[in-house]
């Protein structure tokens, strides 16, 4: 299927950043008796509770510290709030509101300490779908496998950021990931109901969810884009109208709590950047800093453009078939942008200006290398939609051909650029508050761009197919009905981890 989805999933360090410094608040997990808690805590008062019947027990441990790689720029200064999990004597694990992921603590070999290890599997890369083949392992009793993750953290191009609101109001900024794409699925009879976001997050889980997914955490969307200044609001955005997650909850918080939960997060390695794969002999060996680790499959997840820098040397090399299908993809580069008016600001649900509009009607098929030339967005939304009318933060993404114009422009730059197009033709009125965040994807160490704007299906299946049944790919480009989605990579990792589970091979 020929569709580029609004994805941003694939959306992670917060250097390209900016907003108005405040110290943002922790958030704990834990799971007393048989349900998993996941509460808000302020320096005054904890806010309610969420229960979750997930699979394990959790408890709670968090720390404070300085992220070096990992800066933010704020407005008033420099500041990073990041929280260290990993399992303690109960398992247990915890996050802040940044959503940065430092790893285990594990008595496991880590990068760098010139051990190796041997287990039935090893997966490349702590995204969606790396997260989620895990998660389809775990399923199976499969528990001898370990995710190497070349960066800090887990969850891919997804991520939030509690950057807006004073006091007790609060709002999740998915710097990533942001939407529900029921609609890409109906072509293969998929998410046709009014429950249709519900049963896609399902579908990404092995135990039941609870039912405020149905109604709390995700919203349906406004079904129709304005095209500003004179072109109305007929144009329709989605059809059937899809979902956004409701504030609270989000890409990030769903995949890195529901999916990895603290059984696959105990077996994340972080800081681990594989530079060789081994393929030769009777396993396969994973090379990262000076650890090697052995096992009997290997899942690669790490993002395309990743395979196509050849940041890591595979031995054997890679059949020509794969190499020239790797090459084809091709990677639109983006960009997402929130400013903060005041009260009283006006602007439509979603829009867009009517300079942009053939370019966003390309982006709708790209059925070709010409057409992903031509096709992108400017669009933009109101981010306070699932808070209520008094939150005004306008919310944008720039992607494929629209992001060209901003290419090398700091983050301030771009906010201003933004600003500037905002007011044209009164797309927005207001005043804004000087609080905003740009987070540009392209300059993300280990990712390096948004999401695929073209794929070819016979690319798409020949990384697929395994290699002489040890080696696996997966990931967001490689899903022929909704490449671009969270869910889109997910079923990609799950389905790579249930052919090695058919295969049956462990080691004793």
């Amino acid at each position: 299927m020929k569709f580029s989805s609004l994805l941003l999933t694939a959306f992670v360090s917060l250097s390209s950043a900016h907003y108005v410094d405040e110290e943002p608040e922790n958030r704990f997990y834990e799971k007393p008796s048989d349900n998993h808690v996941r509460s808000h805590h302020t320096s005054e008062e904890p806010a309610e509770s969420r229960y979750n019947e997930g699979p394990s027990e959790y408890q709670v441990r968090s720390s404070h510290h300085k992220s070096d790689a990992h800066e933010r720029t704020h407005h008033e200064g420099n500041n990073s709030n990041n929280l260290r999990g990993g399992p303690s004597a109960g398992n247990g694990y915890a996050h802040g509101r940044s959503g940065h992921y430092h790893g285990n603590d594990s008595t496991e070999p880590r990068a760098g300490e010139g051990r190796s290890v041997q287990h039935d599997v090893l997966i490349i890369g702590a995204g969606a779908a790396g997260l989620s083949a895990a998660h389809e392992l775990e399923k199976h009793g499969w528990t001898n496998y370990k995710i190497l993750e070349a960066s800090d953290k887990i969850g891919g191009r997804t991520r939030h950021e509690w950057s807006f609101g004073e006091n007790d109001e609060e709002y999740n900024v998915d710097l990533g990931a942001q939407y529900i794409h029921t609609t890409n699925d109906i072509g293969n009879g998929k998410y046709t109901g009014e429950d249709r976001a519900y049963n896609l997050l399902q579908e990404m889980v092995s135990y039941p969810l609870e039912e405020a997914f149905k109604t709390t955490y995700t919203k349906k969307e406004f079904p129709n884009i304005c095209v500003l200044p004179d072109g109305g609001c007929n144009d329709v955005y989605h059809n059937p109208p899809e979902y956004r997650w409701a504030g609270e909850m989000g890409w990030h918080s769903f995949l890195t709590e529901y999916v990895a939960y603290d059984a696959v997060r105990n077996n994340v390695i972080n800081n681990c950047e594989v530079k060789a794969i081994n393929t030769q002999g009777d396993d396969v060996s994973v090379t990262c800093g000076g650890t090697t680790y052995t096992a009997w499959y290997v899942i690669v997840t790490v993002p395309m453009k990743m395979l196509q820098k050849n940041t890591i040397t595979f031995t054997p090399s890679l059949p020509s078939s794969y190499t020239q299908a790797i090459n084809r993809f091709i990677i639109g580069n983006g960009f997402k942008v929130w400013i903060e008016y005041q009260a009283g600001a006006e602007y439509k649900e979603y829009f867009t200006h009517t300079t942009d509009l053939a370019m966003y009607r390309k982006s709708w098929y790209v059925t070709s290398p010409a057409i992903a030339a031509e096709a992108g967005y400017r669009l933009f939304w109101n981010e306070g939609y699932p808070y209520g009318a008094s939150t005004k933060i306008v919310g944008g993404l720039i992607y494929g051909k629209a992001y060209n114009e901003y290419d090398g422009l700091s983050s301030e730059q771009k906010k201003k650029k933004i600003a500037e197009h905002l007011e044209k033709d009164g797309m927005v009125y207001g005043t804004p508050t000087g609080r905003w965040t740009v987070m540009d994807w392209k300059e993300e160490d280990y990712i390096e761009g948004a999401y695929t704007i073209f794929a070819n299906e016979a690319d798409q299946s020949t990384l697929l197919e395994p290699i002489s049944y040890k080696l696996y790919f997966a990931g967001e480009a490689l899903n022929e009905w909704t490449w671009g989605t969270v869910h889109g990579a997910a079923k990609t990792g799950r389905d790579q981890a249930k052919k090695i589970v058919a295969a049956g091979r462990r080691r004793e």
